[in-house]
């Protein structure tokens, strides 16, 4: 346990503050965090501190939702994000899983449930999410990923009259035997947040770069796409995973791998920023403004 440099971080789950270091040291601009985070007023206030002193914003929180829950858990899993909303949230990501009352558990995991029973969740979370400022999407696994995508666009064509987004994780969708360019224009406007992470030869790898993703294309898609969207990079493992390097360490190397294509280097709201300074400098050097 290291030694509280601040009142606020030992409040702060161990595991949380040890992310938040590294994820800063490897230079992201934000996290994503379990809704847990932002359980009580105390932690939350004292994780919303930790994420101002190491300069990162928050990407989204997700939380893992059964299918069976009733409206009125919903409503209280919706209203505990709005809370988060008042620390810099904005985005609620739903993992949906099957209803434990008619699912074995070991299928917990890997089963999204009925797409009727995803959608009734959904509705539920956004319309209570919604009133506190939060936006909510879900997020798909294999399930629903295969064959094309068929259950994502059929989730997408059903609850097109929502405002409900889609995380869509393109290790998943490669996992589903998916492309994943197709599955990004699939989502369109509805796409809310982005997990990468690498997979091949049906094992998850530790660090991009080291499977079948093809970043540069995926980050010259986001340069022409035209709306913002967090990319969150995940480092997701099970046992079949070869893993040689620390957490810390797989955070490096996938920053440093994303950095290496220019997409990656120059996103949208990064090259609008250079256009603008661009501008400055032409209109500088034309003597139109003071140095």
């Amino acid at each position: 346990m290291r030694q509280a440099k601040s009142p606020h971080d030992s409040i702060v789950p161990q595991f949380i503050a040890d992310g938040l270091e590294d994820a800063a040291n490897a230079g992201y601009d934000g996290v994503e965090l379990g809704l847990s985070a932002f359980a009580s007023a105390e932690v939350a206030e004292a994780v919303s501190n930790a994420l101002k002193q190491h300069k990162l914003g928050i990407a989204a929180l997700f939380y893992d939702v059964s299918t069976g829950a009733d409206d009125e858990s919903l409503r209280k899993i919706g209203s505990a994000a709005t809370q988060a909303a008042k620390f810099g949230a904005r985005l609620l990501n739903i993992i949906t899983v099957a209803d434990p009352a008619t699912q074995a558990p070991h299928k917990k995991w890997r089963d999204d449930g009925s797409l009727d029973s995803v959608l009734r969740v959904m509705s539920v979370l956004a319309e209570e999410a919604e009133r506190g400022g939060m936006n909510v999407c879900w997020h798909p696994h294999a399930e629903n990923l295969s064959e094309d995508c068929t259950g994502l666009r059929r989730f997408l064509q059903q609850s097109a009259q929502t405002r409900v987004g889609v995380c869509l994780d393109l290790g998943w969708v490669l996992r589903a035997g998916s492309d994943p360019l197709r599955a990004l224009r699939l989502c369109g406007d509805r796409l809310s947040l982005i997990h990468l992470r690498d997979f091949n030869q049906g094992v998850w790898c530790q660090a991009l770069g080291e499977g079948l993703l093809d970043l540069e294309a995926i980050g010259q898609y986001l340069v022409e796409y035209e709306r913002e969207v967090w990319t969150s990079v995940e480092f997701f493992i099970d046992r079949s995973s070869r893993v040689t390097r620390s957490l810390a360490d797989n955070a490096r190397a996938s920053a440093s791998e994303l950095r290496s294509f220019r997409p990656w280097k120059l996103g949208r709201r990064d090259a609008e920023r250079l256009a603008t300074h661009a501008e400055r400098e032409a209109a500088r050097q034309a003597g139109h403004e003071e140095l």
